[in-house]
């Protein structure tokens, strides 16, 4: 009986922690759904502003470009955490670029403050009415991955075989976490997508948040050092279940053949990789699909703590629920 409530209170524990998550985010994405706060999030695409329009609300650029002509205002600030914003007209709030490319032209108006930790480039005649706040810079890496748009296939197959060499040394030296991690991405492919889904809206939110704050502006980026290496962790935990789930069907499990349990590892790794980066030259469904394989690796890694624990989902309750047995026996006993 104390093992049933221990069990049970365990289970409890990740469901006061999602609620506790969706209650924190629900109050924001009713603002944004309601027009409490109006948000353009620039993501896999582009978005223009042409000369004598105005647009309402904030602007996020994640991953693409934005271009705002002479002419034109943004009413609200400016984020730029990857891609390319090049900034010619006026931006009635602040503008914060965290990673990624800012470009403000002659002729770009700033009536706030201007916090800037990635690349950027001012020209002289531009105007901030506020406070200038250069940020630590963002490592090169990051700041080249967020900034350039798709890789070249050098750089590709480099990031592909560095990362099948990372899931084949994790096969080697823990191999019980790479089978849970692999378990709950074939097998919970939903429920590991849902959660990261809900852990990528909520890191968004929350970089978006303290990139407000000029203050935050470090933590921030940490954050998005964080976002950047869970990109590829998904990525990784896709590759490894592909791996291993090919390894289980295919190969027979023999004595002294756990090469072939690694090259099917790496091989899964490097291929999931691969076609992820191609798909970045795909617009818009390219961006969505490597949204969706990175929350379904994602989620696996929370649902598991990337490995260190299997996940069994709570049964579901049965229709016709047994009593329990009262301090009294039955009539038939």
């Amino acid at each position: 009986m104390r093992t049933a409530r221990a069990s049970d209170r365990m289970n409890q524990g990740p469901r006061w922690r999602l609620a506790l998550v969706v209650l924190l985010v629900l109050p924001f994405l009713y603002a944004c759904d309601d027009g409490l706060i109006e948000l353009a999030l620039v993501f896999g695409g582009s978005l223009e502003v042409s000369e004598g329009t105005t647009r309402e609300g904030a602007v996020v650029v994640l991953d693409g470009s934005l271009l705002l002509h002479s002419g034109s205002s943004v009413r609200g600030p400016v984020v730029v955490l990857g891609g390319i914003a090049t900034l010619e007209g006026t931006v009635e709030g602040d503008v914060i670029a965290l990673a990624g490319a800012l470009r403000l032209g002659p002729l770009a108006h700033v009536k706030g403050d201007l916090a800037a930790a990635g690349e950027l480039e001012r020209d002289p005649l531009a105007r901030v009415d506020g406070v200038v706040t250069l940020g630590p810079a963002v490592p090169e890496t990051l700041s080249g991955a967020l900034r350039d748009g798709p890789s070249s296939w050098p750089n590709i197959l480099v990031r592909a075989a560095s990362l099948a060499l990372l899931g084949t040394l994790a096969s080697r030296f823990a191999a019980r976490g790479v089978d849970r991690l692999s378990e709950a991405v074939r097998r919970h492919t939903l429920t590991a997508g849902a959660l990261g889904v809900l852990a990528v809206v909520v890191g968004l939110a929350l970089l978006v948040v303290m990139a407000f704050t000029v203050v935050l502006i470090p933590i921030s980026l940490m954050g998005l050092v964080l976002g950047f290496v869970a990109v590829l962790v998904g990525w990784s935990a896709v590759g490894i279940a592909l791996g291993t789930g090919l390894a289980q069907r295919w190969l027979s499990p023999r004595p002294g053949r756990r090469w072939q349990r690694f090259l099917a590892v790496a091989a899964g790794v490097f291929a999931v990789v691969t076609v992820l980066g191609a798909l970045e030259r795909v617009p818009v469904a390219g961006a969505l699909i490597a949204l969706l394989v990175t929350a379904v690796g994602l989620g696996a890694g929370l649902l598991t703590g990337f490995g260190a624990r299997r996940f069994v989902p709570d049964p579901w309750p049965s229709e016709d629920p047994v009593p329990s047995e009262g301090p009294f026996p039955s009539e038939g006993q």
